[in-house]
């Protein structure tokens, strides 16, 4: 009769691209607060921004985000690449990401958005505040 295996708790940061979709252009997408907090209908997702760019002058009414996140999950073995990235999809993607009102200082309205998660980005972190 062998030992039980115990869970680990993992923290893995995940690297992502929110594309939004304005009413309207926009003229300063850099004066955004550094945390976007989005919802998947079930609960809030901090996102960290690292970078926010117009797509381009064609697009002036889409804002690219570059994001961050940092989540946690606990099994006996680390879960594979593949694995990350099917569970950070069932949490938030482009079907189920809501932006709340007022998360952006324009005076015109998101029309919509979605969110890209880069399946490379994820790796084992120590912290839950271990952006790079």
């Amino acid at each position: 009769m062998g030992f039980p295996t115990h869970h680990k708790v993992y923290r893995i940061y995940a690297q992502g691209t929110v594309v939004v979709l304005f009413k309207g252009a926009l003229t300063n997408p850099t004066d955004l607060e550094e945390d976007l907090i989005v919802s998947n209908g079930s609960f809030d997702v901090e996102l960290k921004i690292k970078n926010a760019s117009i797509v381009s002058s064609i697009a002036p009414d889409m804002l690219n985000l570059t994001v961050e996140t940092i989540f946690s999950y606990t099994a006996k073995e680390p879960l594979s690449t593949k694995e990350l990235h099917q569970m950070q999809l069932s949490i938030l993607n482009g079907q189920n990401i809501m932006i709340k009102p007022n998360s952006f200082p324009y005076d015109v309205p998101v029309v919509s958005s979605n969110i890209f998660w880069d399946s490379m980005s994820y790796r084992e972190v120590e912290h839950l505040d271990a952006y790079r």
